[in-house]
């Protein structure tokens, strides 16, 4: 029995499928990893806004540095000392990161946190 060998047609098929069908995958996977990072850019918002909220509401004025919300505690009154939050997000050069790696913003004066990150300036 012989074995046919393939020709040049049936390669460059091959080979623009198995193109196209990593290119639909790449562009898919970036996609999920968007909208994953966009929901984890809310939550952390929404956390920092409650634990600035608490802050000022316990000490009557905004922290001065988003820091002071994992340096410093308070007494809930159960007698335990708590922190307003456990822990931030990576800090690069002194700035807090959002999950696209781009540094929050915060107004001590307002209190107010937003990121920095395109298309998500208003959130």
């Amino acid at each position: 029995m012989k074995r046919r060998h393939r020709s040049h047609l049936e390669l460059t098929i091959i080979v623009i499928v198995v193109g196209l069908a990593v290119v639909l995958g790449i562009g898919l996977y970036q996609k999920r990893s968007e909208a994953q990072s966009a929901r984890q850019l809310m939550r952390e918002l929404s956390t920092f806004r409650s634990a600035l909220a608490l802050y000022k509401t316990m000490n009557h004025e905004n922290p001065l540095r988003l820091e002071n919300l994992i340096e410093k505690d308070y007494d809930f009154g159960d007698g335990k000392r708590r922190r307003f939050l456990d822990a931030l997000p990576p800090i690069k050069a002194g700035e807090v990161l959002d999950p696209f790696g781009t540094p929050y913003t915060y107004d001590a004066t307002s209190g107010w946190i937003k990121s920095k990150t395109e298309g998500y300036e208003k959130w």
